[in-house]
């Protein structure tokens, strides 16, 4: 479908999308649909796609309050809000990871840190897991 030789010349952006588009139709499938049990998915909803466009063209630095201070604004928000449909503590802490590769990697880090220690103010994970053996 996309196999072929490297292009030579650069592409106008607009035919590069088209032929994305005609080369990946065929080979798309609808994995939301009501007999589709593969896997469990969420559908994408047209806000959520058009605002994931906007924060891709805008193209940010999100890295910390001073490089970005409208995406630190979100993000305030955003964990206020978390914190009050959690119905927990105000002053919680709130963090935002960039994925779910991220969030399952903090998700494996947090205990271990609790259960295992720092050294040096790290953790040091192998450390940790060859002494659980």
């Amino acid at each position: 479908m996309f196999a072929g030789p490297l292009p030579e010349h650069l592409a106008d952006g607009e035919d590069v999308i088209k032929e994305l588009v005609a080369k990946a139709d065929m080979g798309l499938m609808m994995p939301t649909g009501p007999r589709f049990f593969g896997w469990v998915i969420g559908g994408s909803h047209v806000v959520g796609v058009a605002a994931d466009w906007l924060t891709s063209a805008w193209g940010q630095n999100v890295g910390n309050h001073h490089a970005n201070p409208a995406a630190s604004a979100v993000e305030v928000a955003a964990a206020g809000w978390l914190l009050e449909l959690l119905d927990l503590p105000r002053e919680s802490s709130v963090g935002f990871v960039t994925g779910a590769t991220v969030a399952n990697l903090y998700a494996l880090h947090r205990p271990a840190t609790k259960s295992c220690g720092k050294r040096d103010g790290m953790l040091m994970l192998t450390d940790c897991l060859a002494r659980q053996k």
